[in-house]
């Protein structure tokens, strides 16, 4: 081999050997991609600045704070309806849209600090209705247009008593409702 060869082939040998050999001594840590198409991809941990999609098929979904408290919770509840969640600083709710326990029908609460309904809207086959609640529950308000009748009533839930403050005339007023549990 020449000399002229030997300038050729042996920084060719040596180039091709470093390539082949780097990521066994220097592991590699980072890949910059500028485009890259999968068909279909798993992983555990995916970490990202930003993602543009067009869909999105998850069973849930959390958005959290800059402490680490959830701020945001999308997903099912127990009756296999949708919910949403919203929560304050402290991660408790605040806030719950989904519907009702028999998963038919449109519930909205909203809660005091403590994790307690105060104001519930709910939807019905035979109208809505808004109910405020004491902090213990004893005592309710319900402006309603369905089951209990149309108008103003207080509810006495421990009890079993409606007592209509306001109604429409033409309508009686139904029996007391029995308590809704908060989700």
């Amino acid at each position: 081999m020449s000399t002229r060869e030997r300038w050729i082939v042996y920084p060719l040998l040596f180039l091709t050997l470093g390539i082949v050999l780097r990521d066994k001594f220097v592991p590699q840590r980072s890949l910059r991609v500028v485009e890259l198409e999968v068909e279909q991809a798993r992983c555990n941990h995916l970490e990202l600045g930003r993602l543009e999609v067009g869909r999105i098929d998850c069973q849930f979904v959390k958005v959290t704070g800059p402490s680490g408290e959830d701020r945001i919770r999308i997903g099912t509840a127990g009756n296999d309806a949708g919910m949403l969640e919203l929560c304050g600083r402290d991660g408790k709710r605040l806030l719950v849209a989904g519907a009702d326990d028999s998963g038919r029908a449109g519930l909205l609460e909203m809660f005091a600090g403590k994790g307690i309904p105060l104001v519930q809207v709910r939807s019905g086959d035979r109208g809505g209705q808004i109910t405020t609640f004491q902090r213990d529950k004893k005592l309710w308000l319900v402006l309603a247009h369905g089951e209990l009748g149309s108008g103003l009533f207080a509810v006495q839930p421990e009890l079993g008593i409606l007592d209509p403050l306001a109604v429409h005339p033409r309508r009686p007023p139904a029996a007391a409702p029995a308590p809704d549990k908060a989700h």
